[in-house]
């Protein structure tokens, strides 16, 4: 059996204009403890990722010392925009 638009005809039409109709099979949950084990976890996993360059390549930890500040901020400003995307959202 041949379909007038090949295979388009599969694709189930979505009315945007009717929000309510389009997200009510979603089912909406709390993320924040989620977030917070991301929060703590990234610096974390850094530090040891960093720890380990300067070991494998005999850095003592004062001259790594940059890096870790480095990863103390970038951790904070992940922190942050999830902070703030957590309150936009709810």
């Amino acid at each position: 059996m041949k379909y007038p638009l090949g295979r388009w005809h599969l694709i189930p039409y979505i009315d945007i204009t009717m929000p309510e109709v389009m997200f009510s099979h979603c089912e909406v949950r709390s993320l924040g403890p989620y977030m917070i084990k991301i929060i703590v976890l990234i610096p974390l996993i850094l530090s040891l990722l960093w720890f380990g360059y300067l070991q494998a390549n005999k850095y003592s930890l004062e001259q790594g010392k940059q890096g870790f500040l480095y990863i103390l901020v970038l951790s904070g400003v992940i922190a942050l925009f999830y902070t703030v995307m957590i309150f936009l959202t709810h």
